[in-house]
C-alpha cells in the first residue's frame, strides 16, 4: 500500500461515517485491519486528525460526531495495547531481576520463536517492565554469563540433562 492508497482509505472511512455513522464505524473496524503494520502509525495519526476536524464541524451531539469519537477512542485504546501504560510489578522481595526475566525472551529469540530485532525486543521488554532498555539490550547482545541457567527454572526443553557417567567395570 502506497501513501496515495492510504490517503484514499482514510477518506473512505471518513466519508462512510459522514454518510451513515453506524455503518461507517463498522467499515472502519473492518478496514483498519487491512492497513500494513509499517503504515499503521501514520494511518492512526492521519485518521485521528480527520476525526477531530470533522467532530469540530458539529456543534451539537449527533450520531456522526459520536461515531468519530468512537473511532478516536478505538485508536487510542489500540495504541495503549501496543504501548502499555501498565507495567508488570514484581513483589518487594522478588527473585526476578533483569537477567532472569530477559532469559526467556533470549531463548525464544534464539529458537526463532520471536523474530523481532534485539533493539525492538529491548524496547518491548522495557515497555512492560521498569528495566532499563540499555541493560536489556546488553544482555540480549552478549548473554554470556549474564543469563546463567542456574538462577531460575527454565521451560521444558531448555534444561540440559547431565550425561550419565559410565562406570568402570569392577575387577
Amino acid at each position: 500500500m502506497k501513501d496515495l492508497e492510504l490517503s484514499k482509505e482514510i477518506w473512505k472511512i471518513v466519508d462512510a461515517i459522514k454518510k451513515d455513522s453506524e455503518e461507517g464505524y463498522e467499515y472502519f473496524i473492518q478496514s483498519h485491519k487491512n492497513i500494513p503494520d509499517e503504515l499503521y502509525e501514520v494511518f492512526t495519526i492521519e485518521l485521528t486528525k480527520m476525526c477531530v476536524t470533522n467532530s469540530r464541524d458539529h456543534d451539537r451531539t449527533n450520531p456522526t460526531s459520536i461515531a468519530f469519537n468512537k473511532v478516536l477512542i478505538y485508536l487510542s485504546n489500540d495504541y495503549q495495547k501496543i504501548n502499555p501504560i501498565v507495567k508488570i510489578k514484581f513483589g518487594e522481595e522478588h527473585k526476578i531481576n533483569t537477567n532472569s526475566f530477559v532469559k526467556y525472551f533470549y531463548l525464544l529469540k534464539k529458537d526463532g520463536k520471536i523474530t523481532n530485532t534485539i533493539n525492538e525486543l529491548s524496547t518491548i521488554i522495557a515497555s512492560i517492565t521498569n528495566f532499563e532498555p540499555s541493560t536489556i539490550e546488553s544482555y540480549l547482545n552478549s548473554p554470556g554469563d549474564k543469563l546463567e541457567t542456574n538462577e531460575m527454572l527454565l521451560p521444558n526443553g531448555y534444561m540440559k540433562i547431565p550425561k550419565e557417567k559410565k562406570s568402570r567395570p569392577s575387577s
